[in-house]
């Protein structure tokens, strides 16, 4: 096994021991892993400023898939079966991973167009 490939093991045993979760692409620990995402759902409205006489908009519930920025960085290896797989390991995440991956799907279209 080359060294690399011994210490990402190593980098993700230590992340898992310390309780961080992974990227759904790539498996890598966020204990290491510069953390990035795309947002697939966000509910908004309108901030009154009565004072002055302004409504901005703004969005208040923004939910996101985090995926590492070296995944981001290559979309071409954004794999949407393996995400799906991970996700859906978790319970929480069951209701979300439609949104979610349909929002992958369309990062990964206009970042390769």
């Amino acid at each position: 096994m080359e060294v690399k490939m011994l210490l990402r093991k190593i980098k993700n045993w230590i992340g898992g021991l310390k309780g961080f979760g992974t990227c759904p692409n790539c498996r890598d620990s966020w204990w290491w892993k510069e953390i990035d995402g795309i947002e697939y759902s966000a509910t908004g409205g309108y901030l009154n400023l009565a004072d002055l006489n302004a409504k901005i908009p703004m969005k208040f519930c923004i939910k996101e898939i985090m995926i590492c920025k070296e995944c981001l960085s290559d979309p071409k290896k954004l794999d949407l079966d393996k995400i799906r797989q991970n996700l859906e390991k978790y319970p929480s995440w069951i209701p979300y991973v439609p949104k979610a991956l349909e929002a992958i799907k369309e990062y990964k279209t206009k970042a390769l167009s």
